[in-house]
């Protein structure tokens, strides 16, 4: 079985660029995609190190047609070859959107489920327990927790009101770093530490 680091896509991979009723959406189109300093060569060292690197991500924009599903295509395509991600798997749902506009209470897609994580675990014969879950949010945490990854991390200046929730619903990272790189960096160190 492989190993793989479970990624959230924007704020992670890529800038979030807009928002929509308060809500910060993805990029819409690929000549609005910007990624973020140290990704290529944090992806390049947990490659080397032996790790799939597969994206698990909300994309809320799908329901509410913000982002067109070939749009949202091409850019997973990009993403794939310019980065080397192995696999995306994503939740195209939205609490009050459907995808013709009917109400959607919950979906089993969506973070922070584990789901897609678990889906893409056996699909791809990953090793859960042996993987990592890199994300921007507190939900991409708790998804790494309930799909009982080895460790996860928390990734970019974490706000006041991010510390605040952390600290009444009791979910923490295992780690914080600043960018994928020092993902790739801590990794490679628990990895050696554990042989």
């Amino acid at each position: 079985m492989d190993k793989a680091i479970f990624i959230d896509k924007d704020g992670v991979i890529n800038e979030n660029l807009y928002e929509v009723d308060g809500v910060i959406m993805s990029p819409a189109t690929l000549d609005q995609v910007r990624i973020l300093d140290y990704v290529k060569e944090g992806i390049d060292k947990l490659k080397e190190d032996g790790f799939k690197i597969v994206i698990i991500t909300n994309q809320p924009g799908l329901a509410f047609g913000y982002i067109s599903i070939d749009n949202f295509n091409k850019i997973s395509e990009f993403l794939k070859k310019e980065l080397g991600i192995d696999a995306i798997y994503f939740c195209p749902h939205h609490p009050t959107k459907g995808k013709v506009g009917e109400y959607v209470k919950k979906c089993e897609c969506r973070k922070p489920s584990p789901f897609l994580l678990h889906k893409a675990c056996k699909e791809m014969n990953l090793d859960v327990g042996g993987s990592y879950m890199v994300g921007d949010s507190l939900s991409d945490i708790q998804t790494g927790k309930a799909g009982g990854v080895k460790k996860t991390f928390l990734i970019g200046a974490i706000r006041e009101d991010i510390i605040q929730i952390q600290h009444t619903k009791g979910i923490f990272p295992d780690y914080t770093c600043k960018n994928l790189l020092e993902v790739a960096n801590k990794i490679r160190e628990i990895e050696n530490n554990s042989i």
